[in-house]
């Protein structure tokens, strides 16, 4: 899938390692959301959530009359406890490292849209969200 390609381009990456110190995250497995359980590393000694990422597909629409092309979306969220450098930080890095660039089964990936300034009520923490369309193959 392309968000395992996502996912291994991000999880590689030293710069974004040293801002996401909870690490990056793919949905997959077990892991459908970061939590305590599925996501151990995510979180401190305290329990409380490190700047962090999740990358998970989305949808997949036919572009016509390609039949054999599609546009394939993936979205990472980011999470940080309070406020927003280390998730500024971790967008500007992502499209750094993803936007225009060719993945396996992939013309181009380019990034779709921003969502900033989010509360995630269940982590009770900052939430945003980027967003990449990727011009597959099908």
């Amino acid at each position: 899938m392309i968000r395992d390609q996502v996912y291994a381009i991000l999880s590689a990456d030293s710069t974004l390692a040293a801002i996401l110190t909870g690490g990056v995250h793919v949905v997959g497995g077990n892991v459908m959301e970061i939590n305590r359980q599925d996501t151990p590393a995510a979180f401190d000694q305290d329990g409380e959530i490190l700047p962090c990422a999740l990358v998970r597909q989305e949808t997949t629409t036919a572009i016509d009359p390609h039949p054999d092309a599609a546009r394939v979306f993936v979205r990472i969220f980011f999470y940080q406890r309070r406020g927003t450098a280390a998730i500024d930080a971790a967008m500007a890095r992502c499209f750094t490292l993803l936007d225009r660039v060719r993945l396996d089964g992939v013309w181009e990936i380019s990034q779709a849209d921003d969502l900033h300034d989010f509360h995630d009520p269940a982590l009770n923490c900052t939430l945003a969200m980027s967003r990449y369309m990727a011009i597959a193959k099908r």
